[in-house]
Parts: structure tokens; sequence; C-alpha cells
């Protein structure tokens, strides 16, 4: 759904009233006749810029006045909506890739302790969301600010969906500015453009110190910025199984120490692209949408099996596998409102 047309009238960035610009040049006249007074003074340009600022105050439009470049930035922020509107994101759409196999540093690793900041293995995964916008809010400020959370929030979910977060923190903690770099690494640099802009004007915006001029055409820009994001193809990944079993043999006689999880990787047409088992640090609720994280200090090695809990059917997992540590995204994100079923992956 399109955001409504913004106001397409503007205030003035300098609203002086008659009496107050008559002041103003009064002020200013006197003081040119001051320094006149003082005979080391003399005319100069002193004097004749106190004139011309009266001069402006009185007889000139101060309303079409803007300064400090307003104007310039206005329409480069113009030109770089148009330029991200334009800008063309891969056609194709890279899925998870196989599950990391650990080498033989890893393996000499294993036996270290796991803590919430270990380092992770990663693997690459470019991923692309649908799903219609929600309707922004009409005013320019609070849409501006309304679109750069959804665009933090749809760069934490390209970073997690494709294993490339910067560093594992809670949610509300990433910033856009940390994550363009390992999302938009193959991605228009229309869009890396139009993405620092939002950030440098939402910025402003909150500080009070944003021209008004500039709140509309920023606030076009982040939903511009945002509407292309969600362009991008994407796989998610979903839990489909949160605690299988996972045993040592094939007929599921020796049980392993470790929990399993079954992982289930879906695209945006809702379309089942992978189902996997893996052994897993954290628990995890059903159909979660998670983040494709791995932790190189626990690894489990051997041919291992586990029994699907609906269908009873024995099925391989792996051979040698890290440990998940994908991490469950919060619910009120609705990812599931992105496919077009809610239990897309899971059935």
């Amino acid at each position: 759904m399109t955001a409504p047309d913004p106001p397409t009238e503007e205030e003035p960035l300098i609203p002086l009233s008659p009496a107050v610009r008559e002041v103003v040049a009064l002020i200013l006249v006197v003081l040119a006749a001051a320094h006149v007074a003082w005979p080391n003074s003399g005319i100069d340009l002193f004097f004749f810029g106190l004139i011309g600022l009266a001069v402006v105050l009185l007889f000139l439009d101060i309303e079409s006045v803007e300064w400090l470049g307003v104007r310039a930035r206005r329409r480069q922020i113009e030109r770089t909506v148009a330029a991200v509107k334009d800008a063309e994101v891969p056609a194709g759409s890279a899925v998870p890739q196989a599950l990391p196999i650990p080498d033989a540093t890893d393996v000499a690793r294993r036996r270290a302790p796991i803590t919430e900041g270990a380092d992770l293995q990663y693997s690459a995964m470019i991923v692309r969301p649908s799903g219609e916008l929600l309707l922004p809010p009409h005013d320019p400020a609070e849409r501006l600010l309304w679109a750069y959370e959804r665009i933090r929030i749809e760069l934490v979910v390209l970073a997690g969906n494709s294993g490339v977060l910067p560093r594992r923190a809670d949610w509300s903690s990433y910033l856009p500015a940390e994550l363009i770099a390992p999302v938009l690494s193959k991605l228009p640099p229309e869009l890396e453009i139009g993405i620092h802009e939002v950030i440098r004007s939402r910025n402003e915006a909150i500080h009070g110190k944003s021209a008004r001029a500039l709140i509309n055409p920023a606030a076009d820009l982040a939903l511009a910025v945002l509407t292309k994001l969600r362009s991008i193809k994407r796989s998610y990944v979903r839990i489909r199984r949160p605690n299988v079993a996972l045993y040592a043999d094939k007929e599921i006689r020796q049980l392993r120490p470790e929990k399993g999880v079954v992982l289930a990787q879906v695209d945006t047409e809702g379309t089942l692209l992978n189902v996997e088992a893996v052994p897993r640090l954290l628990d995890y609720a059903k159909g979660r949408f998670v983040s494709w994280e791995w932790d190189r200090n626990h690894i489990v090695d051997g041919e291992t099996w586990y029994q699907d809990p609906v269908t009873s059917e024995t099925l391989p997992a792996f051979s040698k596998a890290m440990a998940f540590a994908g991490r469950e995204y919060p619910e009120e994100w609705r990812l599931d409102l992105r496919l077009p079923h809610p239990d897309a992956g899971l059935v």
C-alpha cells in the first residue's frame, strides 16, 4: 500500500512578521550609523554588510531564502530517491549453503567453553523478503522515523538470514550503519547511498537539527529504501521440529547426549527448499524464524540419525556438524506474514 502524498506547501524557513523585520532592520541601520560615527571606523565592508542585511530583511521575500545548502541537499535527496527506485537488485535468489563442515582447527577447539559471544561459523545466504508495506504515518517526521526502524529490522533479517551478522547481540542493539557492508556487498551502490542519507536525516530529526524543508524528501527516501530492501529475494530458516533425539545408529538404539533440531528453509513463495537435522545449543519453539548461526566450539562427530516425530521415519542427519546457534527473531516482526501461508515449511 502506498503512502499518502505529503502536503506540497512548505512553511517558510525564516518566518518573520513585518514588525519584527522593521525592528531588526532599524537596529542594523543604527549599528551601521554608530560604526560611521567613530573616526577610526569609516565606511567599510562591515558597514555595507549591515546595510545590505537590512535591505534584505525589509524588501526581499525572506520565505524563499534557504541557507546552509538546504536547497542543494533537498535536491540531492530527491535525486537519491529516484536513483533508489531505479536501482536493480539481483534477479536470482541464493539459498543457504550446506551445513558448515568442521575442519581440523574446529575439532581441536571442540572442548572450549561455549559463551554467548563465541566465534560463530556463518554460511553465506543472500535473501529477499516479500510482503506489502504497512500504511506509514501521515506526518513526514513520524514517517521518517517509522521507515528508519523498519529499514533497521530489514537489514537485521537480511544479515541474520545470510549468516553475516557482525556480532552476537540483542536484536534491538544492531544499527543500520554496521549492517550495510555485509548485507549490501553485492547490491546496487545507490541503495547504500540512500541508507546513509536516511541515517543522517533520521539523526538530524531526532536531535532537532533537521530543516523542515528536508523532512518530506527524507521520508520519501526512507520509504523508497525500505521498498527496495523488501524486493531482495531471500530464503528463511524456520524451526520445523524444535526437539528431536539424535542417534549414533540407524536402528535408533544408541542415543547421543546432544539435543537436535530440524530446520526448514523456505523461499518467499512458501516453497520448501531444504530440511536439515542438526545438533543445537538453544531451546526453540516450532515455527519460529531464526538466524543462520553456528558455534565452532561445539562439534558432534560421527554418523547420526533421527526419527521424525510425526511420520516415525528414521532419517539420516549428519556425519559431522557444528551445533546450531541461531536465534529466534522477535515475534512482533511478524515474518510469517511475508509468506503465502503462515505454516510454510512446517508440514
